[in-house]
């Protein structure tokens, strides 16, 4: 076990320590001492254990079943308009003025190759033995970031960003399939999703329908006034094109497919 690791137990091992003796006070002499008890509803809806806390508060508390079973996955921002503000099981006791620690033990999973992300970054201080999002997903082969965080310690792991993003950071691979929600103030800029794959081919995967209050979602569409519809059995990516870089060296040329979804 690393220094690292050894430390990060010892925190949450004295935390937990400073909570476990307030409860005991508070049970012996009646009094809350900043202590409250956290009430919530719990659900499970599609790849996820959801709760719901008061004043809009949202957690992704757990993988589902048919979540742990996905190879892509997709860690949302919002359900139902509300944004997520926290992955993970928190303590139901909460200390006044001292963040939750969050248990994510029930958010890992083996199975996942492709995640991608519109929730940001976790936060490796609080979070037991898992430090990012490879840790909770070791086997994941390619990552894609539709809000920009720094992704470290991934490995091999290949990471994706969306074309906006890319223009803004110049970090990692543009994917060259994207699909967006294709209305107003939507969320992570309007991407609901990336993808990438080979020039010239059928694109491999169809994510999953998106949800928008109030609407029924109609499909696919190759332009934005939803005019098009992409058939996913016969449309294709553009061919390869390659130009010659200033090294003298032949390289392919960035195209990028996008794809609108219709609302009705």
């Amino acid at each position: 076990m690393s220094a690292k690791r050894k430390f990060f137990i010892i925190i949450i091992a004295a935390v937990y320590g400073i909570i476990f003796v307030c409860v005991m006070i508070a049970l012996i002499f009646g009094g809350t001492f900043g202590i409250k008890h956290l009430r919530y509803k719990e659900e499970v809806r599609g790849d996820f254990v959801i709760r719901y806390f008061d004043n809009n508060d949202v957690e992704l508390s757990a993988l589902s079943k048919d979540g742990k079973a996905k190879s892509r996955l997709r860690i949302p921002a919002t359900v139902d308009g509300k944004e997520i503000t926290n992955i993970g099981k928190r303590s139901i006791l909460q200390i006044e003025e001292v963040r939750s620690m969050c248990d994510l033990s029930e958010m890992s999973s083996n199975n996942v190759k492709d995640l991608i992300l519109a929730y940001g970054e976790l936060n490796p201080a609080i979070f037991y033995r898992y430090y990012g999002w490879k840790d909770l997903f070791p086997n994941a082969e390619r990552i894609f970031l539709l809000e920009f965080q720094s992704i470290e310690n991934v490995g091999q792991t290949k990471v994706y960003i969306s074309s906006q993003l890319y223009k803004e950071k110049e970090v990692g691979r543009p994917a060259n399939i994207s699909y967006y929600y294709n209305y107003a103030n939507a969320e992570s800029n309007g991407y609901y999703w990336i993808d990438d794959c080979a020039y010239g081919s059928r694109i491999e995967y169809i994510p999953e329908d998106p949800t928008r209050d109030g609407y029924t979602f109609g499909g696919w569409y190759k332009e934005a006034e939803c005019i098009n519809k992409w058939d996913f059995d016969s449309d294709t990516l553009p061919q390869e094109r390659t130009e010659i870089s200033e090294d003298g060296e032949e390289e392919a040329v960035y195209q990028e497919t996008k794809l609108y979804a219709k609302w009705m």
